[in-house]
């Protein structure tokens, strides 16, 4: 059977007790699994918690890696959650990456967003239906590995065009808005029911 990926990572970075990286992350993947426990659906749903994102992704890593090609083939998409809960009133980026990048690509503002629309995916294109969620080149999370093997592939990620709180101490609870977690709990849900069965 088919099977879908929900993942998030549970590693902060040295000085920080993580709550929202990527303790927000944790508990959305954590909130899906017993949302979703007894729902059927069309495919299996694996829910995976990696460490080591914060040192290069070591954790999601290892895991494809260690995937044999017909396990790769079995896995229909990715929905990788990755600090999604400081208090903002901004939408999410839907990062993806893609091998598709021509020669005449400016690295700009506009260029990067010609470049995620060349390379979204069957997982970013559920997403960005939504005007809360934009689409947005980035490797920083861990979608990335799943990427370099072509396995369709998203993380979800806080918009943080005023920057975030996050890889230090100011990365507490008091920060953090949980409205927000519901938010993508409930557009990950809704993502999952429109993954067509014979994906």
């Amino acid at each position: 059977m088919k099977k879908m990926i929900i993942s998030a990572h549970y590693d902060s970075a040295e000085d920080s007790v993580g709550a929202n990286d990527n303790g927000s992350g944790v508990a959305a993947v954590l909130e899906l699994a017993r949302i979703l426990k007894d729902t059927e659906m069309p495919y299996n749903v694996k829910f995976i918690l990696f460490s080591g994102e914060e040192k290069y992704m070591l954790g999601s890593r290892w895991y494809v890696g260690n995937l044999s090609e017909d396990e790769r083939k079995q896995i229909i998409g990715v929905i990788n959650i990755d600090t999604i809960a400081e208090k903002s009133d901004l939408g999410y980026m839907a990062m993806i990456e893609g091998n598709k990048r021509p020669d005449d690509i400016e690295y700009d503002d506009e260029g990067l967003k010609k470049l995620a629309e060349l390379n979204k995916n069957s997982m970013s294109d559920l997403f960005t239906s939504s005007d809360r969620f934009y689409l947005t080149m980035a490797t920083n999370s861990d979608h990335y590995p799943f990427a370099l093997v072509d396995i369709p592939a998203v993380s979800i990620v806080q918009d943080w065009q005023d920057g975030l709180n996050v890889n230090d101490s100011s990365d507490v609870k008091e920060n953090m808005d949980m409205q927000r977690i519901v938010e993508v709990i409930e557009k990950v849900t809704e993502v999952l029911s429109e993954i067509p069965s014979n994906n």
